[in-house]
């Protein structure tokens, strides 16, 4: 039976971010939210590991990490089997995109072969949280263990508002830092005037 420290030392990246397109209508690589976020996940690895240098990549993002020309199932299949984690932004259309189950189906039945690896499904409410109706057989990561060192009010706003939402406030608020530095009126995005 194979070591299971040994497979994980051997895959390639920390996290696969599944997400469904159509729940990331400003799909810029370098500014949506799904980005951002995706950066905040990379970031806050970065910080909390001593072993993430060695991995090839720290997360895999379809948009970031595909070219252009290069053959998207390919590359998409090679990312899920050397992911160590797999993180899907769980909305009610993810739930309903092929694609997405796709996804999921091929990390979890690589899960069933590493029992322990299981636990390194990470799912996330993306959208507000009356609006995702995950599937009976789903079990959520309680909103306490996605924020153990914050306060109680992320936890709140995370079950209420979703993760989308919390992401675009956090670069709402460093847009007003930096305008309030460069004395500049700060530009908010559409999306955000709707919170």
């Amino acid at each position: 039976m194979l070591d299971l420290r040994a497979y994980m030392a051997a895959l390639s990246s920390w996290f696969f971010l599944s997400y469904a397109w159509a729940d990331n209508p400003d799909a810029d690589p370098d500014g949506d939210t799904v980005s951002t976020f995706f950066k905040q996940v990379t970031n806050a690895l970065a910080t909390k590991s001593n072993d993430i240098d060695k991995v090839d990549e720290p997360g895999f993002l379809d948009r970031r990490d595909i070219d252009l020309g290069q053959a998207w199932p390919d590359r998409l299949t090679e990312a899920l089997r050397g992911a160590r984690s797999f993180m899907p932004l769980l909305t009610q259309r993810y739930f309903s995109r092929e694609a997405c189950g796709k996804e999921w189906s091929a990390f979890e039945a690589r899960t069933k072969l590493h029992p322990p690896a299981a636990q390194l499904l990470i799912p996330v409410i993306w959208d507000k949280i009356h609006r995702v109706k995950p599937p009976p057989w789903l079990q959520l990561i309680p909103a306490e263990k996605h924020f153990p060192d914050s306060d109680l009010e992320s936890v709140k706003l995370y079950k209420t508002l979703g993760m989308s939402q919390l992401v675009q406030r956090m670069k709402n608020d460093q847009a007003k830092r930096r305008c309030l530095a460069l004395k500049r009126p700060p530009r908010i995005s559409a999306r955000a005037r709707k919170i």
